[in-house]
């Protein structure tokens, strides 16, 4: 029957399906067992699903397309222009004989051995401080004289060379070398400390033991007003006038700072050791004693008592800066520091040709660093701000580092060139400087008011006593100008927008009104009489440029 045809043709495709593999076409159209053709292949789009861009596409056709478009992306990405790397030159290694020669640079640049064994200054002879000391204290070594002197000079001038190396030019043998006692006003704050410090290096040095007769060390650290000797200790008197062939220097840094002490008493005790010696033969007279201050202030000597100052020898020596006009000036020293072994023939005869050859490289690499013209800009506005030669070794010290440490083979101008603006920056006239360019006139009116109340000795200051200044100004100065005086919201906004730039900072966290806060100026009061002489401050008038130029006072 019909039914059972049917029932058997059901079962024999699904056996035919089990095993079924196909040889044909997949785009051939669909046939009957006639050969008629019931559809075609790729139908239209009637059927397709899609949305308002088009049919979706196939998924399994899609994950072919994917991996082909993959491809034909990695192919363009291969076709474009790839940056290269950066190749790292290769550095030259640092000559084993080489490094000697660089720890020499650097410990000049540093001042390791500044206090120990200076490099001689050029044409010793004339130079005036040095002689000067040198005769003095040949005087204290061999006749037993008793004498005091005050070396003078801006911080990093060279004071503490200066004497270290007056110290190295004398003539003594290992029984006559004389003790030398170094103090400096930073280290010990008060008279006990620093009458500690003078026996524990006078008994080191003659092979002593130390003995403090002062009590425990905890009362060491107490108020200078508490401890003010009308003698020295027995046991340090006794070390001062003691005969012996050795004599005695203390050198004390930071001169002024003991002429705070309470009484100078130990000022007072030194120079009448210093005044009482009396020379003569070894054998029965005391020995020796120096007192050699030193201090960056010219008026020291006026702050001394009067009883102290009779005792005072007032022999007084200035040292001036190798950076001032009449010095040798930044080149020639740099060249002098960075080429130490420039003029030794001797030395270099005995070392290998890499050495020799290393030497000439780096010479020939300072002069061109030296001749450099944004070198050269940077430094002569780096020395023309700060007589320091420490300011002016800093920004070598890093690059020489790495020179030792084998990151660099020589001195980078660019590197160079930025660490000398990161010192000019930190120097005083950088940053803060420039802000000033873009700043309304109410906020340069406020600096002009701070800059009057510090040469007034009102370094701290408030709101309230700028509104006043101001007021006095435009009464006095303002009235029939035809200026207009700017209300005090102006001006407190300028205020408060100084205080975001940090060009004024708050000096106290107490919770007070806000116009009695107090603050500070950032800036010293010469830079911004600087900045208005070198026509800073445009468009506000004669008025306000003049009393901005002025050191001090009202316009």
């Amino acid at each position: 029957s019909r039914e059972t045809f049917l029932a058997n043709e059901a079962l024999k495709r699904q056996r035919e399906a089990r095993n079924f593999v196909f040889k044909g076409d997949a785009d051939a159209p669909t046939l009957t067992r006639s050969g008629r053709v019931i559809s075609k292949a790729q139908e239209d789009d009637e059927d397709v699903e899609g949305d308002e861009y088009g049919p979706l596409p196939d998924q399994s056709v899609a994950e072919v397309d994917d991996g082909v478009t993959f491809v034909r992306r990695d192919d363009v990405h291969i076709a474009l222009p790839v940056a290269k790397e950066k190749q790292t030159p290769k550095l030259v290694s640092l000559p084993e004989g080489a490094r000697p020669h660089v720890l020499e640079i650097l410990s000049t640049l540093n001042s390791r051995h500044i206090a120990t064994n200076p490099p001689p200054f050029v044409d010793e002879e004339k130079n005036e401080a040095l002689q000067g000391l040198l005769n003095l204290l040949k005087g204290t070594v061999e006749r037993g004289e008793g004498n005091s002197a005050l070396i003078l000079g801006a911080r990093g001038v060279g004071k503490t060379r200066t004497v270290t190396r007056a110290l190295n030019l004398l003539p003594s043998t290992s029984k006559t070398t004389p003790i030398v006692v170094r103090l400096s006003g930073h280290g010990q704050p008060n008279d006990r400390l620093a009458i500690r410090e003078m026996g524990r290096q006078i008994a080191e040095a003659e092979g002593h033991k130390v003995v403090h007769e002062d009590g425990d060390d905890e009362d060491a650290t107490g108020e200078e007003g508490e401890f003010a000797p009308t003698t020295l200790p027995s046991h340090l008197l006794a070390l001062l006038t003691a005969p012996s062939p050795r004599s005695i220097i203390i050198i004390i840094e930071e001169f002024d700072l003991f002429t705070e002490h309470a009484r100078q008493a130990l000022l007072y005790c030194l120079l009448d050791v210093v005044q009482s010696i009396k020379t003569g033969p070894v054998e029965t007279t005391g020995r020796g004693v120096a007192v050699i201050g030193l201090t960056s202030r010219v008026d020291s000597l006026l702050l001394l008592e009067k009883r102290v100052k009779s005792r005072f020898s007032h022999r007084m020596w200035r040292v001036a800066s190798p950076l001032a006009p009449e010095g040798m000036g930044w080149k020639e020293l740099l060249r002098k520091g960075l080429v130490p072994w420039d003029g030794q023939e001797s030395a270099t005869e005995k070392e290998d040709k890499a050495v020799r050859t290393w030497k000439d490289d780096w010479q020939f690499a300072i002069e061109t660093l030296l001749e450099h013209e944004k070198i050269g800009r940077y430094l002569d506005r780096l020395t023309g701000l700060s007589t320091d030669v420490r300011n002016l070794y800093r920004p070598f010290i890093k690059p020489m580092s790495e020179i030792l440490c084998g990151t660099l083979d020589f001195l980078s101008i660019p590197d160079l060139t930025t660490s000398i603006l990161n010192q000019l920056e930190l120097s005083g006239w950088g940053l803060q400087q420039s802000k000033l360019k873009g700043l309304p006139h109410p906020a340069l009116g406020v600096l002009i008011i701070a800059k009057h109340l510090a040469f007034a000795g009102r370094e701290e200051f408030g709101f309230a006593m700028v509104e006043e200044e101001y007021l006095r100004f435009a009464r006095t100065k303002l009235v029939g100008s035809g200026k207009v005086r700017w209300p005090i919201g102006v001006l407190r906004t300028a205020f408060d927008h100084l205080l975001r730039l940090s060009l004024l900072v708050p000096i106290s966290n107490t919770t007070v009104k806000p116009q009695f806060a107090k603050v500070r100026c950032t800036l010293a009061p010469h830079e911004t009489v600087a900045f208005f002489k070198a026509d800073g401050g445009a468009g506000m008038g004669p008025e306000m440029i003049s009393w901005g130029r002025l050191m001090g006072g009202h316009a």
